[in-house]
């Protein structure tokens, strides 16, 4: 990872992630039994590690931002995890059914802990790509950005070959399940390296002085889309309640 700006960033979300995997496979992996009460529980540990972790990537991902392009953005309203999303009781049904499959109740709950683990990342990283998505919609009209997937050192083949393009959108990036890549903002300037460098920025320019007024304006534009995003993102959280 060459660019050391986003190397920081990156190992800083890792640490929040691990951190906040850790806290969700603590509250499932203890579990006395299978009940909804138990279950219950789980979710009420759960949900404040992952919501503190999705807040504080959002954070540090604005701040990136802000010292790319040098304008004092706000760092968007993200969806953060709520009690009743559909999937957060998912690590249960998996253990009842692991269980009923003939697994002991200690490996049923590590093997549902992992997976809830796996899952509450990519909550955590959905709510990175979306806060990044808005700044970058805001920005679009002064400081234009494009994203890259930053593969990391055991990255797979295919994120590797996704890494040589631009992407409009930090959340129209590929992705794969539990893909821990970092997500690179990249100017106009620093886009030379990559195979279609000609075509995203064509008829942009990377305005050298921005008033008080027009970043108002960005930051209404941001605020649109991150209203939009969610929306989308609290219905998926309640498609299946």
């Amino acid at each position: 990872m060459a660019d050391p700006l986003i190397a920081r960033v990156d190992a800083a979300t890792e640490r929040i992630i691990d951190f906040a995997q850790a806290q969700v496979r603590r509250a499932w992996r203890n579990l006395d039994d299978l009940s909804d009460q138990s279950g219950d529980s789980a979710v009420a540990e759960v949900v404040p590690a992952v919501t503190g972790a999705q807040n504080v990537v959002v954070a540090l991902h604005a701040g990136y931002v802000n010292l790319i392009t040098q304008l004092p953005l706000s760092a968007p309203l993200v969806a953060t995890l709520i009690p009743e999303a559909a999937w957060n009781r998912s690590p249960l049904i998996r253990a009842r059914t692991l269980v009923a499959g003939g697994y002991t109740l200690r490996d049923a709950l590590h093997q549902s802990s992992l997976r809830a683990a796996q899952v509450h990342s990519g909550d955590i990283l959905r709510a990175r790509d979306n806060a990044l998505t808005a700044m970058g919609d805001g920005l679009e009209g002064l400081r234009p950005l494009r994203w890259a997937k930053v593969p990391g050192p055991n990255a797979c083949a295919w994120c590797r070959e996704i890494s040589t393009k631009l992407y409009y959108r930090p959340d129209g990036l590929p992705a794969h399940l539990n893909c821990r890549c970092a997500v690179l903002a990249v100017t106009p300037e620093d886009a030379g390296n990559y195979t279609n460098a000609s075509t995203v920025f064509s008829n942009f320019r990377w305005r050298s002085r921005v008033q008080s007024s027009e970043i108002a304006e960005a930051q209404r534009r941001m605020g649109e889309t991150a209203q939009r995003l969610y929306g989308q993102a609290m219905d998926s959280m309640l498609e299946a309640a």
